[in-house]
């Protein structure tokens, strides 16, 4: 099936005949159909990428860009306040089997760009996300996986602009998150590039963080994940670099989470502040590099 900016929605959704609005067309797809976008800037609420039905282990649904990069969501998520991560120009919440590959991200209104939540068997792949995360939400990640998330592989993925964290990885260590489904596992972030420029909040920023439950007598934590010859560069916070907890933040507890090949590169701070350069890895945290 096909979207391309000039279509219909009242089109047949072929190549000849292409549907115009991303939300439409993630409507009528079927599990394990693969919907090819065509280049050109997709802007507004009808083109989130959501709601997508599942696929299966040998057939995954598939939402890629014609030309890796040439499609465009500007602006396309929902702004809806402090809980806007909720409305990510591309959310998976309870999917499976779904792979999105190619597409450029810009201005999202909302606290983050891509939501991966209770999700497993995803792929996401060749994403440019800049300005993910509006610069004055205090908690916006660009890219989330968490809730108990498994089997997701992050690819070939860069951004930049404002942010808290640039990649974050989480559990669900929220009060009555006490099942082994809260905890996500098997993460995979490879040659996954961060520059962070600013974020308008004292609360702690990294780059990529892999952020552990409270205890580990519970589930909820982050467990048998890797990153793979990623890098995080030119820090800047704009904010005297007040609570910069370096390129790599992996808090509290944490379970076999392993660096390989990584690199942080003009990682600025202040040494009177709360400030790590590279690698802050909690003393609770079992973590190899």
């Amino acid at each position: 099936y096909y979207v391309a900016p000039n279509g219909k929605n009242s089109n047949l959704g072929t190549e000849v005949s292409p549907w115009k609005t991303l939300g439409h067309a993630s409507s009528k797809i079927a599990g394990g159909d693969t919907l090819i976008v065509k280049d050109g800037t997709y802007t507004g609420e009808e083109n989130q990428i959501w709601n997508l039905p599942n696929g299966q282990p040998t057939r995954y649904t598939t939402i890629k860009a014609e030309h890796p990069l040439g499609v465009i969501l500007e602006g396309t998520g929902k702004d809806v306040g402090q809980n806007g991560f909720l409305r990510t120009p591309i959310r998976l919440i309870r999917n499976a089997y779904i792979q999105i590959e190619g597409f450029k991200i810009k201005n999202s209104p909302t606290g983050g760009a891509v939501l991966l939540a209770a999700s497993h068997h995803i792929k996401v792949l060749q994403l440019s996300i800049k300005n993910g995360t509006r610069f004055d939400y205090p908690w916006g990640p660009p890219l989330t996986i968490t809730k108990g998330s498994h089997h997701v592989l992050v690819e070939d993925v860069w951004i930049t602009g404002a942010m808290r964290y640039g990649v974050l990885v989480s559990g669900n260590n929220k009060p009555g998150s006490d099942k082994e489904e809260d905890t996500t596992r098997q993460i995979i972030l490879r040659r996954v590039v961060v520059r962070w420029d600013y974020m308008k909040t004292d609360e702690p920023k990294a780059g990529i963080a892999f952020y552990g439950a409270d205890d580990f007598s519970k589930n909820g934590a982050v467990v048998d994940s890797v990153c793979q010859n990623c890098l995080v560069l030119d820090l800047n916070p704009g904010n005297d670099y007040d609570n910069m907890y370096g390129a790599y933040y992996n808090p509290k507890t944490t379970q076999n989470i392993g660096y390989y090949g990584s690199i942080a590169l003009n990682i600025k701070g202040k040494t009177t502040q709360s400030v790590i350069g590279g690698f802050f890895v909690a003393f609770s945290a079992r973590t190899h590099q």
